[in-house]
C-alpha cells in the first residue's frame, strides 16, 4: 500500500507518506512539515518508475526503488485512522476527516478503476464495524 499522506501527530505539523512492501510487512518514506489543519490538495504519483507526492502542487517526496513497490494495481481508498495509545477510536478523541472531492486517473496502458461510491454518498466504514453499508458501482462508469 502506499498511505501518502498520514499524520501522526496531535498538532497536525508533520505529514508522512510510508510505503509498504513484503512479505515480511515492511516500509519507507518520507516527510514534509506541513500546517495539515488547512485545506490542501494532497497527490500522488504512481508510475512504474517513481512513487512522487505533492501538496498544494510542489513535490515533497520522491522514490525510483521500483523493486520496492506494490506488485499490483490497487484502487484509492480514503480511510481516518486512530491509533490512540488508550485504544480510544475516532469518536472518543473528536478526531474527523474532511475531504471535498477525491480524482484517480489510470496511465494509458493500464485498467481504470471504478468509483465504488458516488460523491455526496456516506461512507462504507471498516466492514467489521459497518457490515450493512456496501460499496457499490456508479452508474454509468466512473
Amino acid at each position: 500500500e502506499i498511505d501518502w499522506m498520514e499524520i501522526f501527530h496531535g498538532d497536525r505539523d508533520e505529514v508522512t507518506v510510508n510505503i509498504h512492501h513484503g512479505p515480511p510487512d515492511t516500509s519507507f518514506g518520507g516527510k514534509v512539515d506541513h500546517d495539515a489543519t488547512q485545506w490542501t490538495a494532497w497527490a500522488v504519483e504512481w508510475t512504474p518508475d517513481h512513487i512522487t507526492t505533492y501538496a498544494d502542487g510542489e513535490e515533497w517526496y520522491s522514490t525510483d526503488h521500483s523493486e520496492l513497490f506494490p506488485p499490483r494495481p490497487m484502487n484509492m481508498t480514503m480511510q481516518l485512522d486512530w491509533f490512540p495509545p488508550d485504544g480510544g477510536g475516532p469518536a472518543e478523541s473528536g478526531s474527523a476527516m474532511q475531504m471535498d472531492w477525491a480524482r484517480q486517473w489510470a496511465l494509458p496502458e493500464s485498467e481504470p478503476a471504478t468509483l465504488s461510491l458516488a460523491p455526496g454518498d456516506p461512507a462504507t466504514g471498516q466492514k467489521r464495524l459497518h457490515p450493512d453499508r456496501k460499496p457499490r458501482p456508479l452508474p454509468g462508469g466512473p
